[in-house]
């Protein structure tokens, strides 16, 4: 039995919140990539229904930031910090997008975080995480990447993300899917933008030449391109070369030779300085 996978068309980039806030690095590049693909914005404050049910319990208590106090945790306190955290982001939210030009909706629901997270796949073309992903949070990323299948992308931000402005920088991994990708990094850049960057993996020095071409033969040339090589796919040499070009946003395939596994994505996300844009394998165009 084959599963339909619901049509992406006029779907909104859908921003998850959670109580720490919006990393603004994570709203801004929310933001700019509903912009680019004409989208309507949303975001949804996840108050964490099993913070609820641990305030219930009889045992759980309150740490001060110091350590040196504690006092019992109880629901109405965990509501009044949830209330407050979520007015802070809703503001946060709104100035942002006042700022982008953009109207945004702003929900709270009360929800186990995991399920959240396939409510809020189960609306959104591309599913944007408002907190930066752990080095060593593979095991959670499964729980996000199994509802990728429902949406053109998910993008994420490390504890390293600094900047959101910069190239659209697309990996280059397989030669066949040039002509898609290079549709999807001009798309994401937006009308805005006029400087795209590619990285291309493990290509010999004659396929490289020969994918360099491409890209200017089919992209418009007004665009100020940027071209890096590499022969690894370490996290810390894809880093390296996304800041030599200058990037804002990285996009790369989910599944692809960059992002073979989950628990590779943590890793990547940890060292670079902006967002990474995972893209649905099998769809370059993402014009479902």
């Amino acid at each position: 039995m084959t599963t339909k996978r619901k049509s992406t068309r006029h779907r909104p980039v859908v921003l998850q919140v959670r109580s720490s806030g919006a990393n603004p690095v994570a709203l801004q590049a929310a933001l700019r990539v509903a912009r680019a693909l004409e989208r309507d914005f949303e975001s949804i404050f996840v108050e964490d229904d099993d913070l609820f049910s641990l305030a219930a319990m009889p045992f759980a208590r309150e740490i001060s930031a110091s350590g040196g106090r504690s006092r019992p945790l109880s629901q109405e306190r965990v509501a009044r910090q949830m209330r407050a955290a979520s007015s802070a982001a809703h503001r946060e939210i709104e100035r942002s997008a006042r700022e982008a030009d953009m109207a945004a909706k702003f929900a709270v629901v009360r929800d186990e975080p995991e399920h959240a997270i396939r409510k809020a796949s189960g609306k959104a073309s591309i599913l944007a995480l408002g907190e930066p992903v752990s080095p060593a949070g593979h095991r959670e990323l499964d729980a996000i990447m199994s509802c990728l299948a429902g949406v053109m992308g998910c993008l994420l931000v490390g504890s390293s993300a600094r900047r959101s402005k910069g190239r659209v920088v697309a990996v280059v991994d397989r030669r066949e899917k040039l002509k898609d990708l290079l549709k999807t990094a001009a798309r994401f850049a937006g009308s805005s933008a006029h400087e795209i960057g590619f990285i291309m993996l493990g290509a010999g020095l004659g396929v490289r030449r020969e994918i360099e071409a491409g890209i200017r033969k089919l992209l418009p040339g007004d665009l100020d391109i940027g071209v890096e090589a590499l022969s690894s796919e370490d996290p810390a040499f894809v880093a390296e070369a996304v800041q030599r070009l200058g990037g804002g946003l990285l996009i790369a395939r989910y599944g692809g030779a960059l992002v073979p596994r989950n628990e590779v994505i943590a890793r990547i996300t940890a060292q670079l300085d902006c967002p990474l844009l995972l893209l649905r394998t099998g769809n370059g165009n993402n014009d479902d």
